[in-house]
């Protein structure tokens, strides 16, 4: 005989399939998540690139795909170093460096992820004369001889 209102109406069996259902449910519910977790975007790729500066001037080097607008930080390369980056968003085949120094801008110029991985990309020493001619003086720590 049913011990309660709710076994006399519904008995054992329904209550069982009721909590196999909020079972199921359960498990769609975490595979729906994982399946959202899975398709949400990741993090970039990066990539350590080395840049030699033959300048006289300390350059800020930011980066962006030849497509894509968007401008990542890469680095800060000191006048007459090599610097090699911490990880930075690797932007393909080719990458678009943006150089500033001193707040301004220093020259726009397209290389190749290979070059800057492997450190044979030099920055062209011409900057030195485009600063000069607009008047943005060099960075070099006092008492080093200039070019």
């Amino acid at each position: 005989m049913p011990s309660t209102v709710t076994d006399r109406l519904v008995g054992p069996a329904s209550r069982h399939r009721t909590r196999l259902g909020e079972w199921w449910g359960l498990v769609v519910a975490v595979a729906a998540t994982a399946l959202i977790g899975v398709a949400l975007p990741h993090e970039p790729d990066r990539v350590e690139v080395t840049i030699t500066n033959p300048t006289d001037h300390r350059l800020y080097i930011n980066s962006s795909a030849p497509d894509d607008g968007s401008i990542s930080y890469v680095t800060v390369v000191e006048p007459r170093s090599t610097s090699t980056s911490h990880p930075a968003i690797d932007r393909g085949d080719s990458w678009v460096l943006h150089l500033r120094t001193l707040g301004t801008p220093a020259g726009t110029m397209t290389v190749t992820r290979s070059e800057l991985l492997d450190g044979s990309f030099t920055i062209p020493i011409s900057i030195n004369d485009d600063l000069a001619a607009a008047g943005v003086p060099d960075d070099l720590p006092a008492g080093e001889p200039d070019g």
